[in-house]
Formats: structure tokens, C-alpha cells, sequence
């Protein structure tokens, strides 16, 4: 029996004995910086938290003997997947590596105004060109090579803590690790209280674990704040004059700068030929950086009076004008939201009276329906009229030869066109039956909104995902929802189970499905996902979703688009953030 398999069978039979036992064991055999040690944290984080709601008494004793069992079941899995990388060294772990380095930007404004609050942001990368990657240069900007460690800690502090001249808060954590392949970035919001000059402390911690203890290494970086009365003017970034000028515009050319007369003719005869080449090559560089900037002035204009705008045609001519622009993302996903918000409100029409027995549709449009529970509870909709007989429906999704995009042009027309009030008949009018309501909350606790707007995870001819996070408490879990738009159907009892790029699969049963009784292809999936799954979906990338049925039989698997897999991992983030905030 080698190393690995004894190993192995220590743990199957610590994990036998108890819970507590297979975690502290493996603690010491797991080296910290391998991908099982990062599933170990997980699964001790979980233990931990429900060892908290037990001794909160938000638990039961049988719910928390569940909990506890999937716990087990979690770390068998794991030791099925435990290999030689993943093991500490038999002669132990490394005392000593090979020190690395990198790159610190940051920018703290030296001039400030009292009681304004400025921005200082601060970067660490393993090179200069990714801690460079998107960052507006300014005159302020200081770059200084440094040690760092796959984990860091930046603070910025003031001198004096008994009477602090300037305010400091932010929303970044303190530690945080470094990617190899992109930045790290700390953002701190600093405001003077006093007149006068006063130095603030921005210290650079390097962590690193020796023999399984944590150390720091700190670095401290001192700069000295003028605080005014006085607005401060904005930070230019300053170039050398090359001695070409490129005009833009009508503007007048400033007089040309005389060059110094030169020491020797032979000299400069000499010279002359490189200088010419050098000055053409600075002039044709100059003019390249003019062009493209202007590119971007031009585009930064139309997109801020497209959004002025808001219509889903200032979003198409934009997108028609800039196809690969720098928002191009942006507009496309407005614009999907606003064609689904203009399909289902041309669907949804709904008969709506002061009257309880008057047959009049308002002239207000169409009134649009939220199909989460707390609509469905509140409100009862009306089927729209019905078409006359002999007559075909031409609603929107009826007339399948259409093309989407007719559909479209078509939705749009009708939103912004509003027909006259029809009259309905009485006995042709039928009131649809609502979804069965849930016996209990689908959340409990106190139901905090995360007013976050709902994102496409994949879209097809014949079947759309969409996803959102709705509710939270003070439990740190969350009320998510995905909407399907499309021949799938599920049931309360069913699962969604998102599928990770790697590691362990986030299964969660569905609490309630909200219909719409005039758009039945129209389905909204409720579901909760503790602390630890949503930190899960804001690190880690999720390609896929499997549907599985009541019966436990995987009925569909639907791939995300790339960008419907970006925009989980990012609202995830924002809606981690917002769970932490409060």
C-alpha cells in the first residue's frame, strides 16, 4: 500500500468516526496550495456555519442531522479525488521559496479640497503590463517594484489615529489573492477634514505561510496631502513635446517652438538624417494617438445620448454604427431586455377596471405583469380579448413563419404606436386561474430585494434562460430565480443543478414556479442558494445548467453563452457584495 492509498484509508475511516475528525486530519495532510485543500475550506466553511445556525437555534435537530450527512457525503467525494499533488511532501512542506516580484500602482492625489471625498485606487500584478490594463494614467501615478505572494493585504491609514485628519473608507477586502494572469485592485475613498498638510500611510502586506503559520511582510509607502479650500482642477495626464502640433479643429496653430542654434555644422550634419526620421515617426505616431482618440470621443458621445434615449432604437443605431465598440456588450444586453419587456407587455393586456363588471380595456397600453409570487398573491389578470371567429390571432409568438427579428420590429411598432380602447365582451372574457400559491416563504426571515435586473444565460430559436437574484435575509441566503422562455417546463420538486468548468456541481431544489396563464410558453423557476454556493458562482465560471425532474431523471442540459456565463459570475459578485454591505 503506498503513501496515497493509506492515506486515503485514514480518512474513510476518520470520516467514519465523525465529521470533526476527518476535518482536522485533513488539515495536516493537505498542502495549501493545491485545488483539494481550496474544496477542503469549503467544506469547513459549511460545517462551521452550521454548527453556528445550531447554536443560534435556527436549526432543528433533524434538518441539522441532514445537513450533517450531505457534509460527510462531501468529504468522501473528496478523498475519491485526493492525488499525490494535492498531498503534503513526505519530507514536509517548504521552508523557503524563490522570492517573487511585481508590480504596485497607485495613485493618491496630493492636492485635495476640504470635506470632498477622493478616490485612490491601488494594483498589484505580477507585471507591468496587466497592472497597466485599463487604468487611466494621470500625473499622480506612482509604479514601484516590489516581493509579492499569491496573497496580499494593501491599507491605507492615516498617521495620527487619535485625531485623524482625513476620513478613510472601502469597499475592497484587505486581502485578497493574486491571479497571475490579470490585476488585483484596491480602491479606498479618502476625505480631508482639516486645512493643512498631512501625510497619509498606504502599507503593503506580503502573507505568506511557513510551516503551515502565517506571516507578513509589510511595506510602507508615505505621501504628503495639501488640503484646500479651493476646488482642486483635474489631473491631466503630462506628455514631452515631441515639437509637432496636431490640431483638431478650427483652433489656431500655436507659434513653433525655434530649436537652439547648433554647436557645430559638422555636427549637425551628421545628426540631421536621424533627427529628420525620428521627427516623422513621432509625428506619425502623434497623429495615430489624435485619430483614435478622436474615435473615441465620438463614440462615448452617441453612447451617452443613447442612453438619454433609452428606446430600443437608440440602442440599434448605436450598435449599427459601432458594432465592436468599447459598449457594445452593454447596448446588445439593454436591447434584449427591452425587446422582452416590449413582447410580453404586447402579450400581456390585461383588462383592468374601476368597475368590477365593466368590459373596457384602459387607454393606457398594455399593463405589464410581474409573474414573482408577491405579484401573483396581490394581483388576479384577466385574459386580452379574444380575436373575432373566422378571424387568425396575430399576437406576438402565434405566427411561427415570422422571423424574430419581425417579431421584433413589429413589438416595437406596437409599443410605440397605442391603439384605441376595444371593447370586450363580457361572456367571452375569462379570468385565467393564478399558479398555486406556496404553503410556507419561500424565504424566511426578514426578505431583503436585491433590485437587481434579469440577464440572459442563453438564448435559442426555440428555447431563452434568464437568471436573477431576488431576494435575500439575515441568514446569508439567497431567493434566485431563472426564467425560461420556451418548450421547457419544470415543477415544484425539480432541480437545477449549475455545472461548474471544474470541481463539484451546485444542485438546489425549486420552491415554486410562477406562471402566466396568457403566455404559456413563459415559466419562472424559484429557487435559495446558501453563502457559500453564491461565493461559489462569483469565483468560479459555470458553463452549463442540467435539469432534473421530480423523479430524479435528468431531462434537459442547456450551455450557457459566454457572456451569459461572465454576467452570472459578475452579478454573483454584486449580489455577494450586497450580502456582505449589509
Amino acid at each position: 500500500m503506498n503513501r496515497l492509498e493509506e492515506i486515503v484509508k485514514t480518512l474513510k475511516a476518520h470520516i467514519g468516526e465523525s465529521v470533526e475528525a476527518a476535518l482536522e486530519y485533513l488539515e495536516t495532510v493537505l498542502a495549501h496550495d493545491s485545488m483539494r485543500y481550496n474544496d477542503f475550506i469549503q467544506i469547513k466553511s459549511r460545517y462551521n456555519s452550521l454548527q453556528r445556525e445550531l447554536l443560534l437555534g435556527v436549526l432543528d435537530h433533524s434538518t441539522y442531522d441532514i445537513s450533517r450527512n450531505n457534509i460527510s457525503k462531501a468529504l468522501l467525494l473528496l478523498s475519491e479525488e485526493i492525488t499525490e499533488k494535492d498531498l503534503i511532501p513526505e519530507g514536509g512542506p517548504k521552508t523557503q521559496e524563490e522570492d517573487k516580484r511585481g508590480e504596485v500602482l497607485y495613485n493618491v492625489p496630493d492636492l485635495m479640497q476640504l470635506n470632498h471625498e477622493e478616490k485612490c485606487a491601488v494594483r498589484i500584478a505580477f507585471d507591468i503590463e496587466h497592472v497597466k490594463r485599463d487604468w487611466e494614467e494621470s500625473e499622480g501615478d506612482v509604479i514601484k517594484s516590489i516581493r509579492v505572494s499569491d496573497i496580499m493585504a494593501v491599507s491605507l491609514l492615516n498617521v495620527d489615529e487619535n485625531d485623524p485628519p482625513f476620513t478613510i473608507r472601502s469597499f475592497s477586502e484587505t486581502v485578497q489573492f493574486l491571479d497571475k494572469d490579470d490585476f488585483t485592485e484596491w480602491v479606498f475613498y479618502v476625505k480631508p477634514l482639516k486645512l493643512g498638510r498631512f501625510p497619509l500611510l498606504l502599507r503593503v502586506s506580503v502573507i505568506e505561510m511557513i510551516n503551515n503559520k502565517e506571516y507578513k511582510k509589510d511595506i510602507v509607502l508615505e505621501e504628503e496631502i495639501t488640503v484646500q479650500t479651493e476646488e482642486v482642477p483635474p489631473a491631466e495626464a503630462q506628455f514631452k513635446s515631441a515639437g509637432t502640433t496636431l490640431t483638431v479643429g478650427n483652433a489656431p496653430l500655436p507659434p513653433a517652438e525655434v530649436p537652439p542654434p547648433a554647436a557645430q555644422a559638422q555636427e549637425a550634419g551628421k545628426k540631421g538624417l536621424k533627427s529628420v526620421a525620428g521627427a516623422l515617426l513621432t509625428a506619425a505616431a502623434l497623429a495615430m494617438a489624435g485619430y483614435f482618440g478622436y474615435q473615441v470621443y465620438q463614440e462615448n458621445t452617441m453612447w451617452d445620448l443613447t442612453k438619454r434615449g433609452g428606446k430600443a432604437g437608440n440602442y440599434e443605431e448605436y450598435l449599427k454604427k459601432y458594432p465592436d465598440g468599447r459598449h457594445s456588450e452593454e447596448a446588445q444586453t439593454v436591447l434584449d431586455s427591452l425587446y422582452k419587456k416590449i413582447e410580453l407587455d404586447s402579450v400581456l393586456q390585461i383588462i383592468y377596471s374601476e368597475d368590477p363588471g365593466s368590459d373596457v380595456i384602459p387607454n393606457n397600453g398594455a399593463t405589464s405583469v410581474d409573474t414573482t409570487a408577491s405579484a401573483v398573491q396581490n394581483e388576479t389578470p384577466s385574459n386580452p380579448a379574444n380575436t373575432p371567429s373566422g378571424k387568425k390571432s396575430t399576437s406576438a409568438g402565434a405566427n411561427k413563419k415570422t422571423t424574430k427579428k419581425t417579431q421584433k420590429d413589429q413589438l416595437v411598432r406596437q409599443q410605440e404606436t397605442k391603439k384605441p380602447s376595444t371593447v370586450v365582451s363580457s361572456d367571452t372574457a375569462k379570468t385565467p386561474t393564478p399558479p398555486p400559491l406556496p404553503a410556507a416563504p419561500l424565504l424566511r426571515g426578514k426578505n431583503l430585494y436585491f433590485k437587481m435586473p434579469r440577464f440572459a444565460l442563453m438564448e435559442s430559436e426555440r428555447q431563452d434562460l434568464f437568471f436573477t437574484f431576488y431576494q435575500f435575509n439575515e441568514f446569508r441566503e439567497v431567493l434566485a430565480m431563472m426564467g425560461s422562455l420556451g418548450e421547457t417546463k419544470m415543477t415544484p420538486g425539480a432541480k437545477i443543478v449549475l455545472v461548474p468548468e471544474k470541481g463539484a456541481e451546485i444542485a438546489t431544489e425549486i420552491k415554486y414556479v410562477a406562471t402566466t396563464p396568457q403566455m404559456a410558453e413563459r415559466s419562472d423557476w424559484y429557487f435559495t442558494l446558501d453563502a457559500d454556493e453564491l461565493t461559489r458562482l462569483a469565483n468560479e465560471k459555470f458553463k452549463s445548467v442540467r435539469l432534473v425532474d421530480a423523479a430524479g431523471k435528468s431531462s434537459k442540459t442547456y450551455k450557457f453563452s459566454n457572456r451569459g456565463s461572465k454576467d452570472l459570475k459578475r452579478k454573483a459578485g454584486d449580489a455577494l457584495k450586497k450580502l456582505d454591505d449589509k
